[in-house]
């Protein structure tokens, strides 16, 4: 079942299952790479109201299941988590649009700020990705 991910998820957390956090959670689990607020909300406006798509998306955000980032231009980009650690940069590409996770940062790296129990560290790393090159979008 698609969204059987998704409801584990949900349920893990003891958050209600309703159909919009079903349906966004399941959309980014089989999607997993970062996705512009405009994108979302073009997606799924048509299904439910933009005020309840934007308090799942802070639900996601605060539960952990999303990172929302801003890009160069002031864009908001919710991305998956992919990793364990929410501490982990991103990639962007600036013509597609098409966000990736990269790995964790080394644990000394971490360690190096003693003085604070960091949670997250919005890093968005903006450039052009393999296939806009090929295509010359350089």
């Amino acid at each position: 079942m698609m969204h059987e991910k998704a409801m584990a998820m949900l349920r893990e957390k003891k958050l209600r299952l309703t159909t919009t956090r079903l349906e966004v959670l399941s959309f980014f689990v089989h999607n997993p790479a970062g996705h512009s607020l405009n994108a979302i909300l073009g997606r799924f406006s048509k299904i439910f109201d933009r005020v309840t798509i934007y308090r799942t998306l802070n639900t996601f955000v605060d539960m952990g299941f999303l990172t929302k980032t801003l890009s160069a231009s002031g864009s908001s980009y919710y991305v998956f988590h992919q990793y364990e650690s929410a501490v982990h940069p991103h990639l962007k590409c600036k013509y597609c649009d098409v966000i990736q996770c990269l790995p964790a940062l080394p644990e000394n790296y971490i360690s190096q700020l003693k003085s604070f129990e960091i949670q997250e560290i919005p890093m968005l790393f903006e450039g052009v990705c393999d296939e806009c090159a090929k295509k010359g979008k350089v």
